[in-house]
């Protein structure tokens, strides 16, 4: 057996088959061999796991680079947030009201220049002008389309985005249908939003956001879409579902035969709209909107029932400037959430009995890459796979502090938790990206990722 560019022995694997002790060796940006470590070759360098546990990298499939600040400056900055959090590839979104192509570009070679994660990307569907761009995205090695369903007026002008109205829809599923593509959308009634958006305007709190996004507006469209996609035959991803009557709106159309899949957040299972959660409740101001307790719950048992098959952070390189308004309508949406995911779900998943440890790695990795057209490329330990890591350590625990964020963000709404199952080293195609707690990687070691078929 040829020497190993570099060997983890003595950990704790999840592979596809359950939890087994050994490790990997890694050559030439993939996985050549998983085994037991007597099985395993020589190696130029050999980590000690310390029995600590090796998970394949995570994939946030839902990340905003470029949405606050410039798509060039997240890129690097972002990025160097995803190995800390023992995120190794990131899928992002395009959001242009002109061409989308040109920006695809861009992004891509930035992506080369100046990323420490693979990063791979969605690109919105605003007018049928994109539409008749997919065939060309696809192409270039896009196969997800995002369609707004959340906004209109001044709600939608704030942000620069524009709801797809129902035929820019349909126009979309067709085109999912015949290039193999998956739509993904953010199921909110916009008309409706924007109606009790005006009659929420005197409240100042977090609740009055919830009320003003409840929760009948996230099922209705997605009773809606899923309509549509039933009759295209095309399949349709929901992303950041909210609430309890969303998760039974998603499942009843799947009883039905949609093909329709789900995501949630780590914010929607961990945060409550009354605000006894938040240090400042207006920091977890987000769209959709944070729901109550019981919506929690519907959420977590969704998770371990399989209804929802994928997790995302949803993050954005907000600042405390654009969150600290006079009230909850002049706060800036979002926040950021690629450091702290991880430890968030492993405490509060795994540690608390909600999910076994193999389903929250498929939650966070193996299903979102099927999904997504990654697999077996990515979201698994096994020979010929791309050696993106995560070693983690379950028993370190400490307490969330913005102060020692490596991304650009100097807040978040899960300031101050005590969490364990801190990542220790991060590893992207091979290359060790973070160590220690310390990002060690270069600028350029990431890569644009296409996508192929999606899973279904």
């Amino acid at each position: 057996m040829s020497m190993a560019d570099c060997v983890i022995r003595n950990a704790q694997m999840v592979t596809p088959g359950g939890v087994v002790s050994g490790g990997v060796a890694v050559a030439g940006g993939r996985i050549t061999a998983v085994g037991g470590d007597t099985s395993l070759p020589r190696a130029r360098r050999t980590i000690d796991a310390k029995r600590q546990w090796l998970l394949p990298g995570m994939i946030d499939p839902h990340v905003h680079l470029g949405l606050v600040l410039p798509f060039e400056r997240d890129c690097e900055t972002e990025t160097r947030a995803a190995v800390a959090g023992g995120v190794t590839t990131l899928l992002s979104f395009v959001i242009e009201a002109g061409a989308a192509m040109p920006v695809l570009k861009r992004c891509a070679a930035e992506v080369e220049a100046s990323a420490l994660v693979n990063v791979g990307f969605h690109v919105a569907v605003m007018n049928r002008d994109h539409v008749l761009e997919l065939p060309a995205l696809v192409a270039a090695g896009v196969r997800t389309f995002k369609v707004f369903m959340a906004y209109r007026g001044e709600d939608g002008k704030r942000l620069g985005i524009t709801s797809a109205n129902d035929a820019v829809l349909f126009e979309t599923l067709e085109a999912a249908r015949a290039l193999d593509g998956l739509v993904l959308v953010h199921a909110e009634n916009g008309d409706l939003a924007e109606l009790l958006l005006h009659r929420a305007r005197g409240r100042r709190d977090l609740q009055g956001w919830a009320d003003a996004r409840p929760d009948f507006i996230e099922a209705e469209s997605i009773q809606r879409v899923a309509f549509l996609a039933g009759v295209v035959g095309a399949p349709v991803h929901v992303l950041h579902i909210s609430s309890a009557l969303g998760v039974r709106t998603l499942a009843a159309a799947r009883a039905r035969g949609v093909r329709i899949s789900g995501e949630t957040c780590p914010h929607y299972l961990l945060l409550s709209s009354d605000g006894a959660s938040q240090s400042h409740p207006l920091l977890a101001k987000i769209t959709p909107a944070i729901k109550g307790v019981h919506d929690q719950a519907a959420l977590w048992a969704a998770l371990g029932d399989g209804t929802i098959e994928s997790l995302g952070s949803d993050h954005c390189s907000n600042h405390l400037s654009g969150k600290l308004g006079d009230d909850i309508w002049s706060t800036r949406p979002g926040f950021p959430g690629l450091e702290t995911m991880l430890p968030l779900l492993i405490t509060e998943g795994v540690l608390a009995g909600r999910l076994r440890l193999e389903q929250l790695v498929a939650l966070l990795s193996t299903n979102t890459a099927r999904l997504y057209g990654l697999y077996p490329r990515k979201g698994t330990i096994a020979v010929g796979a791309d050696a993106d890591l995560v070693l983690v350590d379950p028993e370190e625990e400490r307490e969330i502090d913005p102060r020692g964020f490596v991304g650009t963000s100097d807040f978040t709404p899960f300031a101050g938790r005590r969490v364990r199952g801190w990542p220790r080293l991060t590893m992207v195609r091979g290359e060790v990206v973070m160590e220690g707690g310390q990002v060690v990687g270069t600028s350029g070691s990431g890569t644009f990722v296409r996508m192929d078929r999606h899973g279904w």
